[in-house]
């Protein structure tokens, strides 16, 4: 009976220390290159520890190659590949599925039914060592866009982009529910008399999906922030516009522990500088009623892109819209960390000499944060590379680097957009589903660490 306890309590402790190691707080920013242009656009913390990042590479083909790096926790290369298809990609997005394999997403321009080059919804799953598993394109009759995908519970995906069945409004949004398999559940379009775009897409605790993303004003060429909720099934439970009388726009949504959403993006109306933009903030309840909204800017203004829940509220990542510390013309990246009442707490400034910036972040199984972008600062000539840091738990990056600048000099101000209700009529769509059969393929991708 003791050897029985000292065995158990041997291995408690062997799982505590593992879990120590493998979700340990320390924090490192690591660039990722070919001789061309490199950009990443996801970053999601895996089963084992360490990490997938998605995006873009150049160095085989000029319009864009879908590429994946595997990293330990640390940010070292494992693995990484490439997805050679006949044409172009665009804004490719992978999300490791409840299986540990990988769901990617992306517009692509290399299928041509019926010798029609337009764009259609590419998925492919993905083993844990890169090798695809299914890969299929999906498409109606004008031409999709895909914007974001993400796991479901059920072990399937949730797609969304903008699709053009209805002619009539341009660009519209779709919703396409996926299983494991990449069959499709339900698909539907949400039809209005304008022009929407949607940038992000989060499963929510009642298993249904919030969207947020920007669209046209009726009788204008501005675009307001808006706000859709669906249920688990993509029945509209409703939908909101939040704006002025110049632009808004919406990138990223969380929900939060009372129910309802905080989204971040950016405003030109609200700005405290003539013809600038400022990072833009909105809290909602869980029926889309405005509970608060501030923007947070200072001389380098600039737009928020991402944005995660943190201990003391929210923590967003953005960029200073062409005006960076290097100069103007060049872009840096920017953190805003607000507390839960929208209030600022703390902004930096994140730049090398030339352009860098952070794109998307993500949240790692302890609740610390990881981003990921593009950087022009650590290489010779022309191009950019894939960026990414890990942050520790406290919002920072504990080593001594030149990259960080605590910003100075920050506005903050209330706002007051209205709100307007829309009612858009939602449509069963009928995505046509073809597979595709590329191959992924090694390739180099030189690593620098630039601390650690």
């Amino acid at each position: 009976m003791k050897n029985k306890k000292v065995f158990i309590l041997s291995s408690i402790f062997l799982l505590f220390a593992l879990s120590i190691y493998i979700y340990s707080s320390d924090s490192w920013v690591r660039i990722y290159g070919t001789k061309k242009f490199d950009m990443a656009t996801s970053i999601f913390q895996t089963l084992d520890g360490g990490y997938i990042i998605g995006g873009l590479t150049k160095v085989f083909d000029r319009e864009g190659d879908f590429a994946l790096i595997k990293t330990d926790r640390n940010g070292n290369i494992i693995w990484s590949k490439y997805y050679p298809a006949k044409g172009e990609e665009r804004d490719p997005f992978v999300v490791e599925t409840t299986d540990g394999n990988y769901i990617a997403a992306m517009t692509s321009f290399s299928w041509t039914p019926r010798g029609i080059r337009l764009p259609k919804i590419w998925v492919i799953k993905i083993n844990k060592q890169g090798k695809i598993l299914w890969q299929k394109v999906y498409w109606c009759k004008y031409g999709e866009l895909f914007n974001q995908v993400r796991k479901t519970p059920d072990g399937g995906v949730i797609v969304v982009g903008q699709t053009s069945i209805n002619l009539k409004t341009a660009f519209d949004i779709f919703l396409l529910k996926l299983d494991k398999n990449g069959n499709i559940e339900w698909q539907y379009g949400y039809i209005r008399e304008k022009i929407e775009k949607p940038e992000s897409i989060k499963v929510t605790s009642d298993g249904g999906y919030i969207i947020t993303g920007y669209a046209i004003k009726r009788d204008s060429t501005w675009d307001d922030l808006f706000l859709l909720k669906v249920n688990s099934k993509g029945k509209v439970e409703w939908y909101k516009l939040y704006g002025g009388k110049s632009e808004e726009q919406g990138s990223d949504v969380v929900e939060t522990s009372d129910g309802g959403f905080v989204a971040a993006g950016w405003t030109r109306t609200f700005a405290s500088r003539e013809r600038g933009v400022e990072p833009w903030f909105i809290k909602v309840d869980k029926i889309g009623n405005v509970v608060w909204q501030k923007r947070h800017g200072n001389f380098y203004g600039g737009h928020i892109y991402s944005l995660v829940k943190v201990d003391e509220g929210y923590l967003g990542f953005g960029d200073t819209g062409g005006e960076g510390i290097g100069g103007k013309g060049l872009v840096d990246t920017i953190t805003v960390k607000i507390d839960k009442n929208g209030n600022l707490l703390e902004h930096k400034i994140i730049g090398e000499g030339s352009s860098d910036t952070l794109i998307f972040s993500s949240k790692t199984r302890n609740g610390e944060v990881v981003a990921c972008g593009s950087s022009s600062s650590f290489r010779k000539g022309y191009g950019s590379e894939f960026f990414a840091i890990k942050f520790d738990n406290g919002e920072n990056v504990k080593c001594p680097m030149p990259l960080i600048v605590v910003g100075k000099k920050y506005l903050s101000a209330d706002s007051n957009a209205r709100v307007l209700n829309v009612y858009p009529k939602r449509l069963k769509i009928n995505f046509k589903v073809e597979n595709t059969n590329i191959k992924a393929k090694v390739f180099k991708i030189v690593q620098k660490n630039i601390c650690n």
